[in-house]
């Protein structure tokens, strides 16, 4: 960065509002473990993406306290409280890896381009190591989500935000939602996150603690066995700070690097499953379906890798189709779907998750046997759903991402169900068209 940091205001709201190296997601410090031991040569780039830029323009003052943020990354390290708490928790940890992690520090300066344009336009490169930049995006993300709510867009509070994190977990533990709280990264502020996180155990407890909701409204309509359930939160200093499950999974970036460190795109889907297994062979049994698309999963998804996975999750496209899509496979391998879980994690909103869980529940109840559990991941709709102070109106949260561009000095890409949501280098997009959806090779 080649940013004065003298020019930057010593107002104390500035500060940064990560100071936890553990404010992060829980696949970040999967990843990097394997990485560590599969792959700690590696040298990649990411790229961050507004998705909706017209909308959210940044302002210099902003950016400029942006990059004070983003360098106080530099200051975290981690505690020894809080690696009691993952060797407490997180039993998939080896002392290798808890011991790299103590003296891991972020380097911004080395690592993290930024610039402004006369628009508002953020751009922001992470470069280096894969094993030293890995653990940037989550919290980068949030910084760029709460400095935009702070400083540009201000005609908002903190008003209600706690009833209306706990009504949405009686809507869902009610409903019958299985859930886990995935915010980190697009939350309005880290108290926001806070308060949210705060709320949802509360309700949980309330419902399905040792009274089991015997004093709460509208329990005495729903059985407890038919209750959902907050699962955690995939933030794990919030899982330590309320002492939840972090629940992870595996994240896009893992199949696109392996496409190329195993130099097969077509079947990168398969290898990284496979190798992904290898390292963790009972732990993070969650297969992310759609780098590719979903089509393209299931083409290497095999009955070997589909009965050693538990489950799957559904980022993009159709959640219906979806479905359809993964017990029709399940039933060609020959495998119980029913013994299988699909975790739905794509922008949802607590309706939504309780439409698929009717959903679900009603193909159930006309196939009798044969339907995978399912269980949501939602974040923006908890972290970020905020209306204009002054005139009530939808405040829209920032639609942005990070993930990796390029691998060992070759593109990669991410093509999802969603057209919306290609991610790379043009040229190598339209390539990977061609391999996966040959009808289908515009970006």
């Amino acid at each position: 960065m080649t940013k004065d940091m003298n020019q930057v205001p010593s107002v104390s709201r500035r500060i940064s509002s990560v100071d936890s190296i553990l404010d992060n997601d829980l696949y970040k410090f999967s990843m990097q473990q394997a990485v560590l031991s599969l792959y700690p040569d590696v040298n990649v780039t990411y790229q961050f993406r507004n998705r909706s830029p017209q909308e959210h323009r940044y302002t210099k003052e902003a950016y400029e306290i942006l990059t004070k943020r983003i360098e106080a990354l530099a200051d975290l390290a981690l505690t020894p409280d809080e690696r009691t708490f993952l060797e407490r928790k997180c039993p998939f940890f080896t002392s290798k890896y808890l011991d790299y992690l103590s003296v891991f520090r972020y380097n911004p300066k080395a690592h993290i381009q930024m610039s402004l344009s006369s628009s508002g336009a953020l751009e922001i490169w992470i470069k280096g190591p894969w094993l030293d930049t890995i653990l940037y995006e989550v919290p980068i993300l949030a910084l760029v989500s709460e400095t935009y709510f702070e400083f540009v867009e201000t005609d908002w509070d903190m008003e209600g935000q706690d009833e209306q994190a706990e009504a949405d977990a009686r809507q869902l533990i009610l409903g019958g939602c299985k859930f886990t709280e995935f915010g980190t990264r697009r939350r309005r502020s880290r108290e926001v996150q806070r308060v949210v996180v705060e709320s949802l155990t509360k309700v949980n407890e309330e419902l399905n603690g040792s009274t089991h909701g015997a004093d709460q409204p509208g329990c005495d309509r729903v059985p407890r066995e038919e209750r959902g359930v907050l699962l955690g939160t995939s933030n794990v200093y919030f899982a330590m700070k309320y002492d939840l499950n972090p629940i992870g999974t595996v994240a896009h970036e893992w199949t696109m690097a392996i496409s190329v460190l195993e130099n097969d795109l077509f079947h990168a889907n398969g290898n990284a499953l496979r190798i992904w297994r290898r390292f963790y062979p009972t732990y993070f049994g969650t297969a992310l379906t759609d780098t590719f698309g979903t089509a393209a999963f299931l083409r290497d998804f095999d009955e070997p890798l589909a009965e050693s996975y538990t489950a799957v999750r559904q980022d993009s496209g159709d959640p219906r189709e979806f479905v359809l899509a993964i017990i029709k496979h399940y039933e060609k391998l020959n495998i119980d779907p029913a013994k299988k879980l699909i975790v739905f994690s794509d922008a949802l909103t607590v309706q939504k998750a309780l439409e698929l869980e009717s959903y679900v529940r009603g193909i159930q109840r006309q196939r009798k046997v044969g339907t995978p559990e399912v269980s949501f991941g939602i974040g923006t709709h908890f972290t970020n759903n905020f209306r204009v102070k002054s005139h009530g109106t939808k405040s829209r949260p920032m639609n942005i991402v990070i993930k990796l561009y390029e691998c060992n000095g070759r593109h990669v890409v991410k093509l999802s169900d969603d057209k919306g949501k290609f991610q790379g280098d043009e040229a190598a997009v339209r390539e990977a068209l061609k391999v996966f959806i040959p009808d289908r090779s515009t970006p």
